[in-house]
């Protein structure tokens, strides 16, 4: 069976959100895709090509769902909504991997800070919508990326349910 560069990718991200950034190696990949080195390496130059590649493919992607999470309404309320049960149902494994990875690589950890300096902009256009800009609305997308962040870092986990009911009751929405 022939693989594309996108299977290649699709499982590197399986992987990483399985079993962390120390599981995924070469060895792993063509285990689980059932293929050779050769068809690896005509893929990706190296291992190194491998995880640059993988890293742009997550970054691209983690920037493209905030635009898909609120693209079903234009009423920055029900926008914020959308985002809220995002954090509700979203699995974090992905994004606690990539969090993990950041800590001891470079690539990783400039890909994790451009997905939240683009999730923070969007986060702040949006809230800036529903509050106003200023610190009202700087506050909220803050507060919004925090429960991000906390909900995948914390642990034990948090009570996610709860976040987003202090949150709506505090913003009244």
């Amino acid at each position: 069976m022939k693989r594309t560069r996108e299977d290649w990718l699709k499982e590197g991200v399986r992987i990483l959100a399985e079993m962390g950034p120390v599981a995924l190696t070469i060895d792993l990949l063509l285990q689980r895709l059932r293929m050779t080195k050769g068809s690896f390496y005509y893929h990706f130059r190296s291992y190194e090509g491998y995880v640059r590649a993988l890293l742009t493919h997550i970054e691209q992607h983690e920037i493209a769902l905030m635009g898909q999470v609120t693209g079903e309404s234009d009423d920055p309320r029900q926008q914020i909504e959308a985002v809220l049960g995002w954090l509700l149902n979203h699995n974090p494994a992905l994004e606690a991997a990539l969090r993990t990875w950041s800590h001891i690589d470079d690539h990783a950890s400039a890909t994790q800070n451009h997905i939240d300096r683009e999730r923070l902009f969007d986060l702040t256009t949006l809230c800036g919508q529903y509050l106003g800009d200023g610190p009202a609305g700087q506050g909220m997308a803050n507060l919004l990326l925090a429960m991000l962040i906390a909900r995948q870092q914390a642990s034990p986990p948090l009570a996610v349910q709860s976040m987003v009911e202090a949150f709506r009751s505090a913003y009244e929405l």
